[in-house]
């Protein structure tokens, strides 16, 4: 597991241009565009990955988020870093991995 880290405020126009390319990428149907879309976030993708359609992954902290060559995330997946707290927590998913729908509660 990933060490937690201090949590900053993000600049709000990099969240807002952050949240139309996931709202954008949700909803879109090319899996090549989803991931292009993820990347222009900051996302970090491996090649060879599969992203399901109406995936979530963390708007606010997605530089946070690696996600490794051949990859397949289930449709309807959330991915998130971060609560109301002071520390947010990086997700690494490692190669070779299939991710589905379940819930991850960190204390």
């Amino acid at each position: 597991m990933n060490n937690p880290i201090p949590r900053r405020h993000q600049n709000i126009l990099i969240v807002f241009k952050n949240k139309m390319l996931g709202l954008i990428a949700r909803n879109c149907i090319s899996n090549s565009l989803r991931i292009f879309l993820y990347r222009l976030s900051g996302v970090k993708i491996g090649r060879n990955v599969f992203i399901g359609i109406e995936t979530f992954l963390d708007d606010q902290f997605p530089h946070l988020i690696s996600i490794g060559d051949n990859v397949v995330i289930a449709f309807r997946v959330t991915l998130v870093v971060h609560d109301m707290k002071k520390v947010v927590n990086p997700i690494t998913i490692k190669k070779n991995s299939y991710v589905n729908s379940v819930q991850i509660n960190y204390k």
